[in-house]
């Protein structure tokens, strides 16, 4: 597991996924995106997915989500959110969001499932399926 330690927040590599935590009041903007998406890079060489877990409150320029769908080898998007507020904003943005499979969890732990359910469909990732 790689942590990486930015300005915006910190964002863990592990197998197959990235975890990411923004800090407090940030505004998650295009070149922020860039920077992830180039960290990614160097460390998936299969598809992955992305876990966004929402421990502080943050806004995203909604130019994010049609980008999503660019950033090479993510195949999935996870939000966890830990309030209530938050999700039914969600639900409203879910119209913005990527065509790649995104789910909102309540739970760390369910987002980790589906998102390793979701990667486990890729036929690069599962040759016998």
């Amino acid at each position: 597991m790689i942590t990486h330690r930015l300005p915006f927040g910190n964002f863990t590599i592990h197998d197959r996924y990235m975890v990411g935590e923004f800090a407090e009041g940030v505004n998650f903007d295009l070149p922020m995106l860039d920077t992830l998406s180039s960290i990614a890079q160097e460390h998936f060489t299969a598809p992955f997915g992305y876990i966004a877990n929402r421990v502080h409150s943050y806004s995203i320029d909604p130019r994010i989500y049609k980008r999503l769908d660019q950033v090479p080898l993510l195949r999935a998007m996870a939000i966890v959110t830990y309030r209530t507020a938050t999700w039914q904003a969600l639900q409203v943005e879910r119209g913005f969001m990527p065509k790649m499979p995104v789910g909102i969890f309540f739970d760390l732990t369910a987002a980790l499932n589906w998102i390793e359910s979701i990667l486990d469909r890729e036929p690069s990732v599962n040759p016998q399926l």
